[in-house]
């Protein structure tokens, strides 16, 4: 099949291109043309074509919830890939050792046996091992200090499905678990009253990239940056930024994309599962109560409680409503996240490459995605 006369990215820039695909992968970009030579053709001028996002932190969608287990997993991976995502990792929440080790059970088995939908890369683990002091919308009564013990248990002997780990990097035993997973999964900090001289030490131990910035964490202060502020000026650090006008300011959402640029910034949903759903009660994690009210979910007592945003939506926003070059906000989407994940197969349109791919009109709404070839709407 070839997808005609797209705006296509080509890793800085946007070039007009038919992309060819053949088994599932791209076979050759040549100049535009104006017509469709086959029925699997597709037309996209005036649209642009763009890597496949990655959303490597997502809790749920569609009512369903990663801590639901392997069913609601592939649920998930249905619903982002109509979104523009074809790889994510679910993401679990702090939670008892039992229900962790299902989690990553069921996302290690979706991982191995992928069917329909973006592709389960492995675990975002999102604690146990963070500060209540900082804990927003997660439970506190489920987080833990740190231990490498406690981590094995969870994944039965094998790390290797973590692909990212939250953690306060302050706790005690942070050290140990950091260099234990250094080399093999992202080290992020987050839901942390860390100093910013703490997290500078984290750093020498492969801590590299911050969860969710701004939210779960210290506020900056001018004579006490903490996370915030050392993450922001120091450039061995990459940041999440939840883009859906809510958690964070657009003024902060443009302070923070000038500070570290595309390479550093990565766009999240942090979604749960009243995405795409409407407004009204839910839970967070399969436990926690959550109410969602115009879109926005939140605890009883008010804590924002992870986002009903799609990768989709976060794109359009930070390039509508924020000013970010589109060139830019593609990279936070799709480029930035699969290099930090050392991932060559994705975050690229080349020959050999995968034909992972979302296709945008004219106004930044999705029209469909491609996972190694196959089409979603």
């Amino acid at each position: 099949m070839r997808i005609n006369g797209a705006q296509v990215f080509t890793g800085h820039r946007f070039e007009p291109l038919d992309v060819h695909i053949e088994a599932g992968r791209i076979s050759k970009l040549t100049p535009a043309s104006a017509a469709n030579s086959s029925a699997e053709d597709f037309d996209a001028l005036g649209c642009y074509l763009i890597p496949g996002m990655i959303d490597l932190h997502t809790h749920g969608y569609g009512g369903m919830d990663v801590m639901q287990g392997e069913e609601a997993i592939r649920h998930m991976a249905r619903g982002l890939a109509s979104h523009g995502v074809t790889a994510f990792l679910p993401t679990t929440v702090c939670a008892t050792a039992e229900d962790t080790r299902a989690a990553l059970r069921a996302t290690r088995a979706v991982a191995q046996s992928p069917q329909s939908g973006a592709i389960a890369l492995g675990s975002h683990m999102e604690g146990p091992f963070c500060n209540p002091a900082r804990a927003g919308a997660q439970p506190p009564e489920c987080m833990y200090a740190p231990s490498l013990d406690w981590l094995m248990e969870v994944c039965d002997g094998d790390p290797r499905v973590i692909k990212m780990l939250t953690i306060a990097p302050e706790l005690p035993g942070a050290e140990a678990v950091c260099r234990a997973l250094a080399g093999r999964a992202i080290l992020s900090a987050g839901h942390t009253d860390a100093t910013a001289e703490q997290l500078l030490t984290a750093a020498q131990w492969s801590v590299s990239h911050i969860t969710h910035l701004f939210n779960g964490m210290n506020p900056l202060h001018h004579r006490q940056p903490g996370v915030a502020g050392a993450a922001l000026s120091d450039e061995r650090f990459s940041v999440q930024l939840i883009a859906d006008l809510v958690h964070l300011h657009p003024a902060i959402l443009k302070l923070v994309s000038a500070a570290k640029g595309p390479d550093r910034c990565v766009l999240i949903s942090d979604a749960m599962m009243a995405t795409d759903l409407s407004d009204g009660q839910y839970s967070l994690g399969g436990g926690v109560p959550t109410i969602v009210k115009d879109g926005v979910a939140r605890l009883p007592k008010g804590n924002l409680a992870g986002s009903t945003l799609t990768l989709d939506r976060a794109l359009r926003n930070m390039i509508l409503s924020v000013g970010i070059a589109p060139q830019d906000a593609v990279r936070m989407a799709s480029v930035t996240p699969a290099l930090l994940l050392g991932d060559p197969e994705r975050g690229h349109i080349a020959p050999g490459a995968r034909a992972d791919l979302a296709l945008f009109d004219d106004t930044w709404s999705i029209v469909r995605t491609w996972v190694e070839g196959e089409c979603f709407t």
